[in-house]
């Protein structure tokens, strides 16, 4: 499972009246791979974390954080993990397969998000069992 987390941002004067609202969708989905080595919501079965974002203005940027671990993981499940996520947009600005971590300027408008997430075993396999990892969208 895939969980975006996410907050409002918005500009230090009330009086701009300017903002940048996250609002999150559907949680994202992880499916494993054949040979267990990764777990990725952009394979067969899985599915992208969904968020809106809306800005009053074409000052925000909007930036999606990888997690650094999983939340909810068998004991032995982020052993030798590492995470990648990409972040795509549709919508007031359209955008594909950003990485993590770099700011994308966003328009006027609403756009839909979606977060793709996928961890990586550097050695062994997943084992069996229920794994969660969170990402964060920022607007800043």
């Amino acid at each position: 499972m895939l969980v975006a987390t996410a907050g409002v941002a918005s500009s230090a004067s009330a009086a701009d009246k300017q903002a940048c609202t996250i609002i999150l969708g559907d949680e994202g989905l992880l499916k494993p791979s054949v040979d267990l080595t990764a777990l990725s919501s952009n394979g067969f079965g899985g599915r992208p974390a969904e968020a809106t974002i809306t800005a009053t203005n074409s000052s925000y940027s909007v930036v999606v954080e990888t997690p650094f671990g999983f939340t909810i993981a068998p004991p032995d499940g982020a052993a030798n993990t590492i995470f990648d996520a990409t972040v795509s947009g549709h919508g007031a600005t359209d955008f594909l397969e950003i990485p993590d971590q770099i700011p994308i300027r966003i328009k006027r408008g609403t756009t839909a998000l979606a977060i793709n997430l996928t961890a990586t075993k550097l050695a062994g396999s997943f084992s069996s069992g229920n794994y969660r990892a969170e990402t964060t969208i920022r607007c800043e």
